[in-house]
């Protein structure tokens, strides 16, 4: 008969394989996106039998949902960027995640990576990318719509179309920083845009307070 204190070992060590699969995981998405990636080689970097691997999670598709979920709730939480955040203040938490991301360079090439295989509509990530863009765009748009309000929002720019900024410009600023082409910070460069697009510099404006990077 399993005692419980056994269990409560094997429970534990189950977990500890689960993030070793999930961290190995991270690590083969950004080598080689999810298409070219195989849950064979991934045991075998592990050091587990492919079907040790199964057990864990069953299937390739699992394991990559897995793997968006718990990175992303993961940088989330650190960046206090949850659901119910809107306005202004979401602004701050995007810059704290992004500040976040600086430190995970391999974490940023994945989703990179991912994102853009993920254009397919078969991809199994594609409506996870594409909700997550809606996401970011709906509550970008709520920021600048504020901004807007209190006169903060050069004229001329409309709140959607500086929120469609904020987005291209995060996803290329990261793609110049995976690149090396800019020895500046990600959240350095979102300042100088957040900047360009208000009409007072950002540090006079209630409530956006962007630190700088590192």
């Amino acid at each position: 008969m399993t005692s419980s204190a056994s269990i409560h070992e094997l429970s534990a060590k189950g977990s500890q394989r689960r993030a070793q699969i999930i961290a190995t995981a991270v690590e083969m998405f950004a080598e080689k996106g999810y298409r070219a990636s195989s849950l064979r080689e991934l045991a075998s970097r592990i050091g587990i039998t492919h079907p040790g691997l199964l057990y864990h999670f069953g299937s390739k598709e699992d394991l990559l949902h897995e793997v968006l979920r718990v990175v992303s709730e993961r940088n989330r939480v650190e960046a206090g960027l949850t659901a119910e955040l809107i306005g202004v203040e979401y602004l701050c938490a995007v810059a704290r995640f992004i500040r976040l991301n600086e430190q995970e360079r391999q974490v940023v090439q994945m989703f990179t990576i991912l994102a853009a295989e993920a254009t397919d509509a078969s991809h199994p990530a594609h409506e996870y990318f594409a909700e997550q863009y809606r996401s970011v765009l709906e509550r970008c748009l709520q920021a600048f719509e504020e901004l807007q309000e209190q006169g903060l929002l050069r004229p001329g720019i409309s709140a959607e179309v500086a929120s469609e900024l904020m987005v291209a410009a995060l996803d290329g600023l990261q793609m110049q920083w995976l690149h090396n082409v800019s020895d500046e910070g990600l959240v350095d460069r979102l300042e100088i845009l957040m900047g360009a697009l208000l009409t007072r510099p950002v540090e006079e404006v209630p409530n956006l307070q962007i630190e700088a990077s590192a």
